[in-house]
């Protein structure tokens, strides 16, 4: 069973490979290319996030709890009492870091949904979405494997 370096060493390889092709054709400038390499080294990693003592898992959810977080300290107005900013930051880290982490390893098994096939159609249906409707890149043929109907039939 390979483990985190194994993981993280392929994918890096083999992401490096495949944006390097892209490049050299013209098909993504540097600032995409950065961008797929890193989704891709990520995604490379992501299937053991299921294991209870993985690396990514905690790396994910400590990167989780610092920006939600941080996105919480930010979302307070100015006129908020000074001791609730001072305690939002840590009560909102620890809360997605351990609560979060602590509910995602009782919902889930390794080896389980994570590294299923429907998994990955849906994370690649995910990513699709995500390029159509917040960096439009539909059109070009970049960052998208299939075509999604346009949102205006749904309406």
């Amino acid at each position: 069973m390979p483990n985190f370096k194994t993981h993280l060493s392929v994918a890096y390889t083999a992401n490096a490979a495949a944006v390097t092709v892209l490049w050299l054709a013209g098909m993504a400038g540097i600032p995409e290319s950065l961008l797929y390499f890193i989704a891709g080294t990520v995604g490379g990693i992501l299937p053991d996030i299921d294991a209870n003592k993985s690396l990514p898992l905690k790396l994910i959810f400590n990167i989780a709890g610092a920006v939600i977080a941080l996105f919480a300290l930010l979302s307070q107005k100015s006129n908020s009492p000074p001791l609730f900013l001072f305690l939002i930051l840590p009560t909102v880290f620890l809360l997605v870091r351990y609560g979060g982490l602590f509910i995602f390893k009782h919902l889930t098994v390794h080896r389980g949904l994570i590294h299923s096939v429907p998994s990955a159609v849906l994370c690649w249906f995910l990513t699709t979405m995500l390029s159509r409707f917040k960096f439009h890149r539909m059109d070009d043929g970049h960052f998208c494997l299939f075509r999604i109907p346009h949102s205006s039939y749904f309406r």
